[in-house]
């Protein structure tokens, strides 16, 4: 971190994206989150200034993840990764009323959900996979659609609605896509607003509610964030995983150079900060 020059790390999980999905185990599943979620917190107990955990929850034991939720946030945790993966939620909805217990619960602990990719050989878009070698970058690059998937039926089915201080932050899919897919959502609700479950436009809750993660790789940064709004950016390196890379920061202030001061500052680290309400 002091060579990369980064001040402060939220750590989120790395195994976790691989076995959610193929555990349908309830019990086994929260077992593993607690497992993990207590390494953690004693992993970031070397530096409590600048490691901060954020708890591993499964919610294929919608019981079980309010328990480790509040378990979680009691030993420091910041934050609740959630899969985007419907097989992790047994098949579930995110407005199942399974689920309104945990959906209560992060919002009255102020801890912001996040989903990241997640790593399967039966991905949701499976039929259009093949197993080989030369799909190895359609399955990499597509890893990202459940993300996708999952931010834009919590916009859709009315969750920022139904619980107007839940956080979400929207992670390892790249920020540049934001701006249109924001745009399409409005413009489709105008003429879908009688089959959907809100009441404003899907981007007014993004505003309230969400930030997006930018990748240092990308390209269009700087001019998305300067239409959307500084206030609803931050940044991940992805270290350890296999597209990860050093020198990130770097990247990342360049791409944001053509910003003003205020502006880099809020997307650098006090976004971060003020999101997920770090001691700091």
């Amino acid at each position: 971190m002091d060579q990369e020059g980064i001040d402060i790390a939220l750590l989120y999980p790395t195994i976790g994206i691989f076995w959610e999905g193929w555990v349908q185990e309830a019990k086994l599943a929260t077992a593993y989150c607690r497992a993990y979620n207590r390494w953690l917190v004693d992993f970031c107990s070397e530096n409590r200034k600048r490691l901060y955990p954020v708890a591993h929850i499964s919610l294929l034991d919608p019981q079980g993840a309010v328990e480790e939720t509040l378990r979680a946030k009691k030993d420091g945790c910041v934050g609740v990764y959630l899969s985007p993966d419907m097989p992790a939620r047994g098949g579930k909805h995110f407005d199942d009323p399974a689920f309104v217990r945990f959906w209560e619960t992060v919002q009255d602990l102020d801890m912001p959900v996040g989903f990241h990719v997640i790593v399967r050989d039966l991905p949701s878009f499976r039929d259009w996979v093949r197993f080989d070698a030369s799909f190895g970058l359609f399955n990499f690059a597509f890893l990202a659609i459940d993300v996708m998937a999952a931010f834009t039926q919590m916009l859709s089915l009315g969750m920022f609605e139904k619980y107007p201080r839940l956080k979400c932050s929207v992670l390892e899919a790249g920020a540049n896509w934001i701006s249109a897919w924001l745009d399409r959502m409005d413009h489709k609700y105008r003429v879908m607003a009688s089959r959907t479950p809100i009441t404003r436009k899907p981007s007014e809750y993004f505003y309230r509610q969400c930030l997006v993660s930018a990748d240092p790789d990308e390209s269009m940064t700087a001019q998305v964030v300067e239409h959307l709004g500084a206030d609803y950016f931050i940044w991940a390196s992805d270290y350890p995983h296999i597209d990860a890379s050093f020198g990130v920061v770097a990247e990342l202030k360049e791409r944001l150079a053509p910003l003003s001061a205020a502006a880099q500052r809020k997307v650098l680290g006090e976004n971060a900060v003020r999101f997920y309400g770090l001691a700091v």
